[in-house]
C-alpha cells in the first residue's frame, strides 16, 4: 500500500487506516505496530450490546488517529 495514495482516497477501508496511522507511529516513534480495530478483546467479553459500543468507541479513536496521521502525511507531501 502507498500512503499517499491512501490519504487522497474519499471512501477508505478500516485495514487502510489502520496502515496510514501504523506508518505514522513508525515515523514517529521508530516502531512497528498492528492495529486491529476490530479485534478488541473487551468487545469478546461483554454482552453484544456492550461490544458494539466498544466497537463504535475504537473505530473513533481509528478516526481521529488516521486524521492526524493523514494531516502529517499531507504536510509532508506538500514539503517535498
Amino acid at each position: 500500500m502507498d500512503i499517499y495514495e491512501i490519504i487522497v482516497k474519499n471512501e477508505l477501508t478500516t485495514r487502510e487506516m489502520e496502515f496510514v496511522v501504523e506508518e505514522y507511529i513508525f515515523e514517529k516513534k521508530n516502531k512497528r505496530v498492528t492495529i486491529n480495530t476490530t479485534n478488541h478483546p473487551m468487545a469478546r467479553m461483554v454482552p453484544p450490546q456492550m461490544a458494539g459500543m466498544i466497537l463504535q468507541q475504537q473505530f473513533q479513536l481509528l478516526d481521529t488517529a488516521y486524521q492526524k496521521s493523514a494531516i502529517y502525511f499531507s504536510e509532508k507531501l506538500n514539503t517535498k
